[in-house]
């Protein structure tokens, strides 16, 4: 598969996690080098969630910094993704990496992490472009706002989804709840419950979505939601 996932949450609190992930890096550069010398074309794009669990680590921070930098030759694209503007500012190799990023993306941020950042020297803003930052919203279910800084270029763009991308990609613990208490009192499952409520998102009743659901699957079998 061209896509792989590496899943750490179960050693999180460990102090082998570093290591783990360093160990799968490293890996993952060697076949893309490998990968490269067949296709020059293809480019590979490599990503860290939840950044902030490892940037704290000065050897993993510096380990991909390192990678980082090799990566590119092999036309990859690493990628920290964080939720505090503050995380990559933890050591010297977190912040060299955000110095030399190409684009940083920011999704809405605390007035007091920008101005703390830009105090620091670690942020270089002019007070208009401060307030640009700052104005970064984010209206769920609807639209997401970022700011992005590519180069010398700053500018402010927005992710819209509809009703169906949002159930089906929400990450928020009330949503997700949510899903769970809807697909519990109908008997419904995880398709189903996430197409209902971005029926009902879009302003349909709770009935009317459940026989419309209803209707949809009456070539598998006809369902009673009332009971």
């Amino acid at each position: 598969s061209s896509f792989a996932v590496l899943e750490l949450d179960d050693i999180a609190t460990s102090p082998m996690m570093p290591v783990v992930a360093m160990s799968f890096l490293q890996r993952t550069a060697q076949e893309a080098y490998i990968e490269y010398l067949k296709d020059k074309t293809t480019v590979r794009l490599i990503g860290v969630d939840e950044a902030h669990k490892v940037l704290g680590n000065e050897i993993f921070a510096k380990f991909f910094d390192d990678f980082g930098r090799r990566i590119r030759k092999y036309r990859g694209i690493p990628v920290l993704i964080t939720q505090a503007l503050e995380d990559f500012f933890i050591n010297y190799s977190a912040s060299v990496f955000f110095v030399l990023a190409s684009f940083k993306i920011f999704l809405r941020q605390k007035s007091e992490s920008i101005a703390n950042a830009i105090k620091k020297s670690c942020l270089i803003l002019n007070p208009f472009k401060q307030k640009l930052m700052e104005s970064v919203n984010l209206k769920a279910p609807h639209y997401n706002e970022f700011f992005m800084r590519q180069d010398n270029t700053d500018y402010v763009g927005i992710l819209k989804v509809n009703a169906d991308e949002y159930w089906t990609y929400t990450s928020n613990p009330n949503d997700r709840e949510k899903i769970d208490a809807v697909a519990a009192k109908y008997s419904l499952s995880t398709y189903e419950t996430v197409w209902v409520l971005a029926r009902v998102t879009e302003g349909m009743s709770y009935e009317k979505a459940l026989y419309e659901l209803n209707k949809k699957e009456s070539k598998s079998g006809t369902k009673d939601w009332d009971s």
